[in-house]
């Protein structure tokens, strides 16, 4: 076409254009979105375009924490039980004071409510806002721009979860409601012989597809489903235990002597070998194995039994450390004096159960000698414990006098003891489990939303001690769960919940050097103080205040000491609120360690109104009054409907 336009120039024409157009979109599209994420990206269906991700993390806090806490999760044994939904025999799952209310009425159940501060969920605002973030600026850029803003956007699926040791006492509770726990094939000493006792699958819950279903529970709107169960094959079958208890049988069958200096030899039968090993589990899951050990209490007892007064029996004294003032001194052990069971056990599990166990002489030598403190003054000395790491009080002037003990009683438990480098310590893997028989009393304590008198009613406030002394020390806090109701004895944000066997509070000690903690107290006040060689940890603190705050709900219940016509708050009603504690870990240098998030969901607290159960006569007076007025106006027409509304 001579003199016109060629269509490839055309072509070329529209090229430059849709792609200086494109350039020119792209640019203010970076420039327009310079540090925010972008329009169009959502979190969980959370609209998080234009903003910085750390406005995005607060955002995606605030939502999700409203999706996942405003109703309760109805969990169901089996599909009937779904269908029929939830009735009065609903048991609301509590884990306080409770260990998950494992009570016959939970376990003969077949529906329970969950809510989200109740089970151990979390989620990670900051990394869900980074990854939106993130939408649009690789080399999917312009595939993701154009679907955020012209393909109806893009939503990345929030995810959550749930702490380990939280979630398996949850579905210990369930197993035992609506199955049965798998256990394994074992070897028991019974009338003189070992013999293995034949093991049972289980029929649990399948902890893969429950914690899913529990999260979209948790993230959706259909907020219920039929808990899922999976049969447990055993890990130590029947033939595998037997194996074991023909081995055992066969070392212990023939005699062993005890040699005492110039005496004549005392003779140990089968039965006598036999009575002082036990044969336990060892390992998890497809590891598991029956392992054969000397017991050496079992062992010390019985060889007291036969040698008589030929030991003397001093046992040795440990080096400790004791607080002096506000300084830490090492008081060193003293030896003691008889004869040494451990050694004796030792020698005897070489004799049955060591690699030379065939050839093995099967004669113990037994003498009273000087027996050492395991912990010595110089091991004392070695771990350099000399700087006051952190400290931290609580006071409880208000107490009762089981509270006071029960607090005391706890600190007793925890105090001298050692965390190695590297090492975990866990409040109830130190205190054991805090009951009755230990001298622990009855006192307040929040049981399913409301406060009750329950045995070690007041440990949580060691607890919290501990876990602000381990805050302030700037440790790694491994598990903490923050009390179901709102504390206003404690800093917001910063109580540490525990009921055996869940919750824990659990700590690191990544200091390079050993920790020890010490317990002092007064009749109203506690302190915890961690000491050891100080890692120069610098702590910053900073908080988002009280959000979500949720209405509370009001509830009767009869008092039948209550006089007719009386009623009497119980409890106060309280809204509950989330708040969460940002802690910042600075090392010597300066050099931010690490950024941890303490969040806290406290629900609201129900306003309890109890009432008499006994007729109120003057209400029944205005009932028939009333009943009168209403019989008055139907007899008499023509009166004003109005009548006797000035009174």
């Amino acid at each position: 076409m001579r003199g016109g336009i060629s269509p490839k120039k055309i072509t070329l024409g529209i090229v430059i254009v849709v792609v200086a157009l494109i350039a020119f979109i792209a640019v203010s599209d970076i420039v327009g979105n310079l540090g925010k994420i972008h329009s169009g990206v959502t979190v969980q269906g959370i609209d998080v375009g234009g903003l910085t991700t750390e406005e995005a993390a607060a955002f995606i806090d605030q939502e999700l924490t409203a999706v996942t806490g405003n109703t309760p999760v109805a969990l169901f044994a089996n599909r009937e039980a779904l269908a029929a939904g939830v009735n009065e025999s609903t048991v609301e799952i509590a884990p306080e004071g409770s260990e998950y209310d494992q009570s016959d009425e939970s376990a003969a159940s077949t529906s329970w409510l969950l809510n989200s501060s109740n089970a151990g969920l979390s989620f990670d605002s900051t990394a869900l806002a980074n990854e939106a973030y993130a939408i649009g600026r690789g080399s999917d850029f312009l595939a993701n721009r154009f679907k955020a803003s012209f393909g109806g956007g893009v939503n990345l699926p929030a995810s959550l979860s749930f702490d380990p040791a939280h979630i398996g006492v949850l579905e210990s509770m369930l197993t035992k409601s609506i199955g049965w726990e798998m256990v394994n094939a074992s070897v028991e000493y019974v009338d003189g012989s070992f013999v293995a006792k034949d093991g049972r699958a289980g029929n649990s819950v399948d902890h893969d597809a429950f914690t899913t279903q529990l999260g979209n529970a948790f993230l959706g709107t259909e907020r219920a489903f039929a808990v899922p169960m999976a049969m447990m094959s055993l890990n130590i079958n029947y033939d595998q235990a037997l194996q074991v208890a023909k081995m055992v049988e066969e070392r212990v069958s023939q005699s062993v002597d005890l040699v005492y200096g110039s005496e004549e030899p005392w003779t140990v039968d089968s039965s006598g070998i036999g009575s002082w090993v036990s044969v336990t589990e060892e390992g998890n899951g497809a590891d598991a194995k029956l392992v054969p050990w000397v017991d050496t209490d079992k062992l010390e007892t019985g060889l007291k039994a036969i040698i008589g007064d030929r030991d003397p029996g001093i046992k040795p004294i440990d080096a400790r450390f004791e607080l002096s003032g506000d300084r830490i001194q090492v008081v060193a052990g003293t030896n003691g004096t008889g004869i040494n069971y451990k050694k004796v056990s030792t020698d005897l599990y070489d004799i049955l159960f060591g690699e030379n166990h065939s050839t093995a002489k099967r004669e113990i030598a037994l003498a009273v000698t000087d027996l050492e403190p395991e912990f010595t003054a110089e091991d004392a000395n070695a771990m350099n414990i000399k700087d006051k790491i952190a400290s931290y009080t609580t006071e409880f002037t208000v107490a009762s006098a089981n509270k006071v003990t029960n607090i005391q009683l706890a600190a007793d438990l925890l105090n001298n003891s050692m965390i190695a480098p590297g090492g975990t310590w866990s409040f109830h893997g130190t205190a054991g489990e805090c009951n009755e028989a230990r001298g622990f009393k009855k006192a307040t304590s929040i049981v399913a939303g409301e406060y009750v008198d329950e045995i070690g009613g007041g440990i949580c406030q060691v607890a919290t001690t501990v876990f602000n002394a381990a805050f302030d020390a700037g440790l790694p806090i491994n598990e903490r769960v923050n009390h179901g109701f709102y504390l206003i004895a404690y800093p917001a944000g910063r109580d540490a919940a525990v009921s055996w066997q869940w919750p824990d509070l659990k700590f690191e000690n990544d200091t390079g050097g050993h920790i020890l903690m010490t317990m002092s107290y007064t009749n109203s006040a506690l302190t915890c103080t961690l000491w050891g060689t100080d890692p120069g940890y610098r702590v910053e603190v900073e908080d988002t205040g009280f959000t979500n705050r949720t209405d509370f709900q009001k509830k009767e219940v009869v008092n039948p000491d209550l006089k007719a016509g009386e009623k009497r708050i119980k409890q106060e009603g309280v809204k509950g609120r989330t708040i969460v504690v940002t802690r910042y870990v600075y090392d010597k240098n300066g050099q931010l360690l690490r950024k941890t998030d303490f969040k806290s969901v406290y629900a609201p607290e129900t306003e309890i109104t109890e009432i008499s159960d006994k007729p109120d006569k003057d209400e029944d007076k205005k009932k028939e009054d009333n009943k009168d007025d209403e019989d008055d106006k139907q007899t008499k027409p023509g009166q004003n409907d109005d009548a006797g509304t000035e009174d």
